[in-house]
């Protein structure tokens, strides 16, 4: 799974240090665990997870990292996370707000941001 995020992430000119493969790791662990509960989303196999979820996240990367740093961002519906948290994992510095009405998926989220 590192590999295939590693490799995608360089494609978007981005390279993903060792804590951040884990705490992407640690993301699609709890993302897995927590969709068996509650209806997270219908990919749940980890390499899709990377692919589908991660990297299509991560795809507007090279726009984020062009904008001032003091840049805030509101993700809007954020279900499980998606684009928030991993553009929130690859741009540490950003000053994100994740925005849900469903209750379950906000648990998620709280917990996540937790982990």
């Amino acid at each position: 799974m590192q590999q295939v995020l590693r490799d995608g992430a360089q494609q978007f000119n981005l390279s993903l240090s060792e804590a951040q493969l884990n705490a992407f790791e640690r993301y699609s662990q709890e993302l897995i665990a927590w969709n068996e509960r509650v209806n997270l989303t219908s990919i749940v196999e980890p390499q899709e997870i990377v692919i589908k979820h991660f990297l299509d996240s991560l795809s507007v990367y090279q726009v984020l990292s062009d904008l001032p740093p003091d840049l805030t961002l509101i993700d809007v519906g954020s279900g499980a996370g998606f684009p928030g948290l991993p553009l929130k994992i690859a741009l540490s510095d950003l000053r994100l707000t994740l925005l849900e009405a469903t209750g379950k998926k906000t648990a998620f989220l709280d917990h996540i941001v937790q982990v």
